[in-house]
């Protein structure tokens, strides 16, 4: 059976006639049919041959593992890491990138490699550790047993009583500390100096960490639909310990910040509301509560709002306006209205509509289908999930802004260096 490189006239070979199948191929060629497998696999993988009938296509993970076979770093990784810690380093790269869907650019790929390079070294940090650990409980032992043989001339512990600071590197003089040491087999000691807490006690300060990989996807979910639909988004942004509305930290995985109002009414499956319109409510004789369109969903009722300073005295730039159409307050919708309010909503087109006040809860019954709000309503009136102005906002990127629609997935990819 032949070993070695497959030549020019066993690639040709093997081309022209792929769909005999690898066993076939390896039995012409007196050649071992895993190595002509593999053969086979990489021209495929490179483009040089076309996928035959009787092999699979590889998926996203197996084809990205593959690839970076290819990368003109593999050979420095190779020479950096062990094998255990390649097949690793493939592992999560496969991962990362098939999650993509190939969508990296180089900049982010570089990237990549770093945050996976210190994820090796902090594990390959970790089991040091675990090895020094066991190796320090073999010693004790050892001590013990020989401690047990002659006690009186073994040195039982080390105190240090002032261990100074300024220094990276020290040793033990017994004799200069006036230690009784006899004359042969002097007892010898290492000083190892461990960073603050112990090795591993900060492994991403110790290892110099400067990477922060983060990803989300933004999916319409129907058991939680706090991602709008029919208006712009524009800016991603994050934020550092959010609140919830009862001043708790945030720790649900989706939460909306809008307002919201369930609305009935004969005309409320065709009424529309455009977005970014004003709307009002008179809550009592000469008060408006008034509120900017997000949008509306004409299958539930429920209409997203947001309220902001142009609607209570200024204007968009925040300078004051001296006869403000609505006056200085920024007045609350309510479902108990006072003396000359009404319940009253006018859509921007079609009959006019009500704050449904006799609805409550998360979700609703609509022809025998269960629709969830992603809010809890009281009196057809929701609040936001989110406590406004609570957290640090340490990231924000304004993009070109986009309309979302209903089967509409955006993946959202943000690394933060430090």
């Amino acid at each position: 059976m032949k070993k070695g490189r497959i030549s020019k006239e066993e690639e040709k070979f093997i081309r022209e006639n792929l769909n005999l199948g690898f066993e076939s191929l390896a039995t012409e060629l007196d050649r071992d049919p895993e190595s002509v497998l593999g053969f086979i696999k990489k021209k495929v993988a490179k483009g040089d041959f076309y996928t035959p009938d009787w092999m699979e296509e590889p998926d996203s993970e197996e084809q990205a593992q593959f690839d970076l076979t290819f990368r003109p770093y593999w050979n420095e990784l190779r020479q950096q890491f062990t094998e255990d810690e390649l097949k690793l380093f493939q592992y999560h790269w496969a991962r990362i990138i098939s999650q993509f869907k190939d969508d990296v650019i180089p900049t982010e790929e570089l990237q990549v490699v770093d945050l996976i390079k210190l994820e090796l070294l902090m594990n390959r940090s970790l089991k040091n550790n675990k090895e020094n650990i066991e190796q320090i409980s073999s010693f004790e032992g050892l001590i013990q047993q020989l401690r047990a043989v002659d006690a009186d001339q073994q040195v039982e512990s080390v105190t240090v009583s002032n261990q100074g600071e300024g220094y990276t590197y020290g040793s033990v003089d017994l004799v200069a500390g006036g230690v009784p040491t006899g004359t042969t087999a002097r007892p010898t000691f290492n000083v190892i100096i461990p960073p603050p807490g112990g090795h591993g006690f900060d492994i991403y300060r110790e290892l110099g960490a400067m990477n922060v990989l983060l990803y989300s996807r933004i999916e319409n979910d129907q058991t939680n639909p706090d991602f709008i639909t029919g208006n712009h988004i524009a800016r991603v942004g994050v934020i550092d310990s959010p609140q919830s509305t009862g001043a708790a930290l945030l720790t649900i995985d989706k939460a909306s910040a809008c307002n919201a109002l369930r609305l009935t009414g004969t005309g409320y499956s065709t009424a529309t509301f455009t977005p970014d319109a004003y709307f009002e409510q008179t809550i009592g004789t000469g008060e408006t509560a008034v509120g900017r369109v997000i949008n509306y969903d004409s299958v539930t009722g429920v209409l997203k709002y947001w309220q902001d300073r142009t609607m209570a005295g200024f204007n968009t730039v925040g300078t004051g306006q001296t006869q403000p159409e609505w006056g200085y307050n920024q007045n609350l919708f309510t479902s108990s209205p006072t003396d000359g309010g009404s319940l009253t909503i006018v859509p921007s087109t079609g009959s006019n509509l009500a704050i449904n006040t006799s609805f409550s809860g998360v979700s609703t019954s609509i022809n025998n289908r269960t629709y969830y709000l992603g809010q809890e309503f009281d009196e057809g009136i929701s609040g936001p999930e989110v406590r406004r102005y609570s957290g640090d906002i340490i990231y924000v990127d304004n993009r070109p802004s986009i309309v979302r629609s209903v089967n509409q997935k955006e993946d959202i990819k943000v690394i933060l260096q430090f």
